[in-house]
Order: structure tokens, then C-alpha cells, then sequence
């Protein structure tokens, strides 16, 4: 099916398959300045020099239309050896950012998908009713947190952390409820971070928990350390050392931060905690 494009900015396109698409493509083009600007102001991240934005109706056009011309290669060569997790993932999916060597590349699915795709691990994650207007533009904040920073290698936690963060700085209001740090102080110092390798053969719950504890870690350190974030998000570097500089500045080993972070977001939210009954 041949694609149709419209610019956002310089280096950014929306790419669309149909006119039918209408409200999607203009609400995407008009939300794209102010999660920029939110982006820019609350990390000090570039906006990459290119980034293209698609109206992701299926998972195969998505990956092999903003593909390099490389990737398309490898991509065909080992099919059988990823094709079946994608498709797993795909029900569960609402955007997608992939990470090329040079680019990412955004995925939007449209309100149509959203309204079917399985919502297990979503709802877990997020309670708040949101028309799906808010919802969009959540989303899209979200995946282009992930796309300004295409070049760093983030852990797990802080990858997502950041981005549920920054859209719920955009939109204006907390999805991640108060609920969900019960789980945290259940598990406090037990629970090992993942990679993303690891985290879609897990159950629906644990995959939930493990986007919200790098919720509450990030905003956690966005509270209490202001200038942290900004300072590790200014240049490359490696998840290990990322999660090292962290602990650092919480006068912690790595092996220390695992065990007692838990402890110090609960501490911190503790308001929050309470709101939501006895725990």
C-alpha cells in the first residue's frame, strides 16, 4: 500500500497510509510542538535530526517502511527468528519506537487498533479515564521520550520511567495510580531489574510492575535529585554505568540501590500510599 507523508518539522514527516486517518494525522501534527518543548525543557535532549512518525496500522509495513535499507536486509534474513515474538507483542502494543543506527522511527497506532488491542498490562499500568484525545497525546509523548533518546542505551526502568514521566508532565496530570506502590512495598529489595529481553516473558502483573517501579524510581530521582536526570541524559553511556552514577548519588553500590531504593520511594510517596487505604 503506498504511504502519504506530512511534515511536522524539519527532519520529522507523518507518514499514513489513508486520508480515512483524518483526525489521528492532525491531532498528531498539532501535539508534536508541545511535546517537544516539554521534552526539551525537562532533559535538555536534541530533537533528533531525524524522526519519522507513522500511523502504525500494522507491525510489518511499520518495521520494513522505516527501515534502513540495511536493516530490510537482515530483517528478511532472519524473519523466522523474530516475526513470532512481534506478532505476540503486537496485541499489546499502543506505539512503538524503533532505534536504527543513525534514526529512530515513532509508531502511532490509530484510535480504531487502540480500541481493540488487549489492555491487560496497560490498565495496570495506567488508571486514569482518559477520552482518547488525552490519550493520543499521551501516547505520542511517550514514544518520542524514547526517540530523543534513540542514542542512549537506558536500562529497563529508566527508559520507561522517563517517558510515562514526561507525558504526564504534558498532559497535565498523574496516569500511573497511587495503587501501584503497594506492589513496590510488598516486594521491597526482592525483585531484580529486568531487561526488555527478559520483561515479555514475564506475566501481565510482573510486566506492569516493572514498568511502574521505573515510574516511581524516575520521579523519585526527578523530585529529589533535580539535576541528576539531566546531567546522565546529556551524553551517552552505558546502562551500567547509568544505573552506577545513580546509585552514586544516592551514596549507594548498585547492589545497594536494588535493595533499598524500594524502601526510599515508599518513604518518599508515603502521601500517596496513604490515600489508597491501609497497606
Amino acid at each position: 500500500m503506498p504511504t502519504r507523508s506530512r511534515p511536522i518539522q524539519p527532519g520529522m514527516d507523518l507518514i499514513y497510509h489513508t486520508d480515512d486517518e483524518g483526525e489521528v494525522i492532525d491531532l498528531l501534527i498539532t501535539a508534536t510542538p508541545g511535546c517537544i518543548a516539554c521534552i526539551q525543557e525537562l532533559w535538555g535532549l536534541p530533537v533528533p535530526p531525524r524522526c519519522p512518525v507513522y500511523v502504525m496500522t500494522s507491525w510489518l509495513s511499520f518495521i520494513f517502511r522505516s527501515a534502513p535499507w540495511y536493516m530490510k536486509i537482515i530483517l528478511g534474513c532472519y524473519f523466522l527468528f523474530w516475526w513470532y515474538d512481534t506478532v505476540k507483542r503486537w496485541h499489546i502494543l499502543s506505539g512503538w519506537t524503533l532505534r536504527y543506527l543513525n534514526y529512530p522511527a515513532v509508531g502511532i497506532k490509530p484510535p480504531r487498533l487502540l480500541a481493540k488491542m488487549n489492555r491487560r498490562i496497560a490498565d495496570l499500568i495506567s488508571s486514569d479515564e482518559q477520552g482518547m484525545h488525552k490519550r493520543m497525546r499521551n501516547l505520542l509523548c511517550h514514544e518520542l521520550t524514547h526517540a530523543f533518546t534513540f542514542k542512549h542505551r537506558l536500562p529497563m526502568w529508566l527508559n520507561e520511567g522517563l517517558a510515562i514521566l514526561t507525558a504526564e508532565k504534558y498532559i497535565g496530570s498523574q496516569t500511573v495510580p497511587p495503587a501501584t506502590l503497594q506492589a513496590i512495598r510488598q516486594r521491597a529489595g526482592k525483585v531484580s531489574p529486568v531487561a526488555y529481553a527478559q520483561l515479555y516473558n514475564k506475566q501481565h502483573a510482573d510486566i506492569a510492575y516493572h514498568y511502574t517501579r521505573g515510574y516511581w524510581i524516575t520521579r523519585y530521582l526527578h523530585e529529589t535529585h533535580p539535576d541528576l536526570l539531566r546531567t546522565l541524559l546529556a551524553q551517552p553511556s552505558s546502562r551500567e554505568l547509568i544505573t552506577d552514577r545513580v546509585a552514586a548519588a544516592l551514596g549507594m553500590t548498585r547492589k545497594q540501590f536494588w535493595v533499598e531504593i524500594d524502601g526510599l520511594i515508599v518513604e518518599h510517596f508515603a502521601d500517596q500510599l496513604t490515600s489508597v487505604g491501609p497497606v
